[in-house]
């Protein structure tokens, strides 16, 4: 899939500390695969780079920086430089402006070129630190959140913006969608949105609990019985 897509990036396509020598499931008959030889073919896949995430809960478990500094290790290439930070929002409704500028300044002294917030939970102040963020959409009427997107981006240094919908409600909201009204939202409100309002969207592929390429839309509908998957390799090229 990774190879079709040729996506700019894979964005969170890891959450926290990796062992690249921990074996991968692999299909029966197919050769053995390490987490590390996985991740460097994903990004032969589509000539691009991953930015990990992390989880801001680590701070308070003594655990944040060792991982952040492990992440900058992996044998991978290219290397990781872009980190995009989870629990934005608990992590600055509980410490002082000076700990979350002194988390940002250390992660840049590891070597990071660039981190990204999580701002799914309201806009919160990077002073001056942050380089890109993830913003909501709306699913109440599935339109990207543009009070968020100005909220999020309203710190000059913030040169970036992604939109989400596979935070958790909106996934779980977006999941109860017939497939017709998914390819909808994603038509007509998301990917056509993208240039004239300033962002990028994440295209959601595979959850544990949701996959595009088993999303069918009606034979008889709009969608002509296409699969979400399909549209949306579609919409990548159409609004790349």
């Amino acid at each position: 899939m990774i190879s079709q897509m040729k996506p700019d990036a894979l964005e969170r396509f890891t959450t926290g500390v990796q062992d690249p020598n921990a074996a991968v499931p692999v299909d029966s008959g197919s050769p053995p695969m390490t987490a590390g030889e996985f991740l460097n073919e994903s990004m032969r896949a589509c000539n691009c780079y991953i930015i990990p995430g992390i989880n801001l809960n680590q701070y308070d478990q003594g655990t944040f920086f060792t991982t952040a500094q492990a992440l900058l290790a992996l044998p991978v290439y290219p290397k990781m430089t872009y980190l995009s930070l989870d629990k934005w929002h608990d992590f600055s409704n509980n410490h002082t402006s000076d700990q979350v500028k002194s988390m940002f300044q250390k992660l840049y002294s590891q070597g990071w070129a660039g981190i990204g917030v999580n701002a799914n939970g309201g806009y919160f102040p990077t002073y001056g630190y942050a380089t890109f963020t993830d913003f909501r959409i709306n699913p109440t009427n599935w339109q990207p959140d543009t009070a968020n997107l100005a909220a999020a981006t309203s710190e000059p240094n913030i040169k970036l913006a992604l939109l989400y919908i596979d935070f958790p409600k909106p996934m779980d909201s977006f999941a109860a969608l017939s497939p017709d009204q998914e390819a909808q939202v994603l038509t007509d409100n998301v990917a056509s949105a993208q240039s004239s309002d300033g962002f990028y969207f994440v295209y959601p592929i595979v959850q544990t609990f949701w996959d595009s390429n088993n999303q069918t839309t009606s034979p008889g509908g709009p969608y002509q019985g296409e699969t979400i998957y399909s549209l949306m390799l579609q919409l990548m090229q159409q609004y790349n």
